[in-house]
Formats: structure tokens, sequence, C-alpha cells
């Protein structure tokens, strides 16, 4: 999956830990990871375990950011084999011992097992969120060839109670989103997330001087500024009433009252929504 060995990344206090060694098999035309097509292959219980233990490490580094992020599931589709949903759960067992907010991005149902993790999170615990990424209804098939149908993704959304939230991911916005619009929005209302998250595409770098935020992992990849088309649909979604974020680290600063998103009003002010969480 990567050029380099795999191992925990942390960037500006967000901590991306791998579940897999390579592959993921989902397949997605805008895929980041080398070779997505390809099936994932788990990483073993004493790979993750070690990453943990240089994950606490970094956390009582002096210059370690108080309040982390951690990130799961951004290198693999968690669903896709038993050993990666208990690699995801050794995860949140760290997650819960350090007091840590947690991210969990899928393409499908979420699995039983992650499910009854989360219904039974601890009530003074910061929120987990589950994203579950939607980038288009109608085309979903081709661009994403072998995740389930967008209607079999939103049932995370509408039924999940207990003490998490899940978010639609629209991710990476692109031209088949715009057009697919009106799908999308049907989707969203009748099965009524928590909140959505409206993100950027990444590209490959095409020359040095090739103008973006780097991606925190996938190196050389480079985030692009939101389109027309995507602020256009973010003010769609807010007029619905619905919660609009344009970066995931925002749905930690609202819920969980972290930094993360004044790191966002910051550094890249183009994906501020103004929702008001940050001083």
């Amino acid at each position: 999956m990567r050029g380099s060995p795999v191992e925990v990344s942390i960037e500006q206090g967000r901590a991306f830990v791998p579940l897999a060694a390579t592959g993921c098999g989902v397949g997605c035309k805008y895929c980041y990871i080398d070779h997505p097509a390809e099936p994932a292959v788990a990483l073993s219980s004493a790979a993750i375990k070690d990453s943990l233990r240089r994950l606490e490490q970094a956390l009582r580094s002096p210059s370690s950011q108080r309040e982390p992020l951690l990130a799961i599931s951004c290198d693999t589709e968690v669903a896709v084999s038993d050993s990666i949903v208990q690699n995801a759960l050794d995860c949140f067992e760290f997650a819960q011992e350090h007091r840590l907010p947690i991210q969990l991005s899928t393409k499908f149902p979420l699995p039983e097992r992650l499910r009854q993790s989360f219904d039974s999170w601890p009530l003074d615990q910061p929120r987990p969120v589950v994203f579950t990424t939607i980038t288009t209804v109608s085309l979903s098939a081709r661009i994403e060839p072998n995740a389930p149908r967008p209607a079999e993704r939103a049932t995370n959304f509408g039924h999940h109670g207990g003490p998490w939230l899940s978010y639609a991911l629209i991710k990476p916005f692109i031209g088949a989103t715009a057009r697919d619009a009106d799908s999308l929005i049907e989707l969203l209302i009748e099965n009524r997330p928590d909140g959505i998250v409206v993100g950027v595409r990444y590209r490959r770098r095409t020359s040095a001087a090739s103008q973006g935020s780097e991606h925190p992992f996938a190196k050389g990849w480079i985030g692009q500024a939101p389109s027309v088309d995507a602020r256009d649909f973010v003010a769609r979604l807010a007029g619905l009433g619905f919660r609009v974020f344009m970066n995931t680290r925002c749905v930690s600063a609202w819920h969980n009252s972290s930094t993360h998103g004044q790191l966002i009003k910051r550094e890249y002010p183009y994906l501020c929504v103004g929702c008001g969480a940050c001083p």
C-alpha cells in the first residue's frame, strides 16, 4: 500500500493507524493508496500492538498535541475482513485507554462487532464518529466497483443510536458528485445522518510547484481547493437543515470541543464553514 514500511503517521496532532499491509479490494477509481483493487492483507495483531506502542510513546512526547485525534481505516476498508475488524477493535481499546477522539471511515454497513463496540462506548469519553463515504449514487457501481450500493451504506445513518455519531462523507467531491447532487440529497434526506462532510479531492503532484496541502500519509498527493460546485452543494445542504463541514477534523471540534477546528480555520480557511465552534 505504501512505498515505505507500514507505520503510524502523525500529522498536526492527528494519528493515522494503518490496519493493512497492502490492498483494499474496493477498487475506487479516485483512491490515493497503491493497488486499491487488490485484496486487503491485514496487519498482524503483533504489528498493530507495536504501532500502538510507538504511538503511545509519541503521545508522551513534550511536543505532542494535548488532544490528538485517532483516524482509522483511511488506508483500507475496515469491513472487508474479520482480521481488519479486529485490528480496528484494538485501536478502539487504545483510544478509550487514552481518552482520544476517534474517527473511522467506511463504505460498508458497519460490521456488527464494531457497531456493538460503539453502542457500548463509555459516556464520559469523546464521542466516536463513523464516516460513511458516498461519492455518487447513480455511478457508484462504476466508480466504487466493489462497494455496497449507497442505499445499503446509508443504513449506518438513521438507526445507529448509542453514544456515537454517524456522518455522511461526500469525499471526494468530483464531477460525478455534482451531476448526481439531486440523488445524493434524496438519499441523505431519507436516512438523515447526524451531519455531513463534503471533502476535497486529492490528486498526484504533477510538479514541484503544485499547490495545496499534501496528504498526511500518501506522499505526493495534493489536496485541491473546493470547487464552486462543492461550495454550492454545501450551501444547499445547509439550507436543508443539515450540519455540514468541509473537513473531518471540524466534526470533532464541534462535538468533542477539540482544537482541530482552530487549525483548519487558521491554516486552511477555505475549508472553514463558520460553524462557531472555534474562538
